[in-house]
């Protein structure tokens, strides 16, 4: 649902957003999302169920105090990581542009 959701918002040509960076931001937001509560993820629960099995118990409140501020960490970092490949890209598209419109006037004055 929200890969189709985000291949339109790419597509929408009003909004002129590149198709990686919104992909990436998807996958990160559904992986690391998961990760502030205990039952945000499987692999939480699985922890969970092997810790108490160790004598280790803790409940929800304990986990969320740990994994929500580590899970925010990892989204800001990602964010972080992802405005940079975005600017890197649109400059990337910019520079393209350029070359693109300086080989066509290049091409327009030597057919004169």
């Amino acid at each position: 649902m929200m890969v189709k959701i985000t291949i339109s918002l790419a597509q929408n040509k009003a909004l002129n957003l590149p198709l990686q960076p919104l992909v990436w931001a998807l996958a990160f937001g559904a992986c690391l999302g998961g990760n502030g509560t205990l039952i945000g993820a499987s692999a939480n629960v699985v922890c969970a169920g092997v810790a108490e099995q160790h004598g280790y118990k803790f409940t929800f409140l304990q986990f969320f105090k740990v994994g929500f501020p580590v899970m925010i960490g990892s989204i800001l970092v990602s964010t972080a990581y992802l405005l940079v490949l975005g600017s890197v890209e649109a400059l990337a598209r910019a520079q393209n542009e350029t070359l693109q419109m300086h080989k066509a006037y290049s091409d327009e004055n030597r057919n004169t």
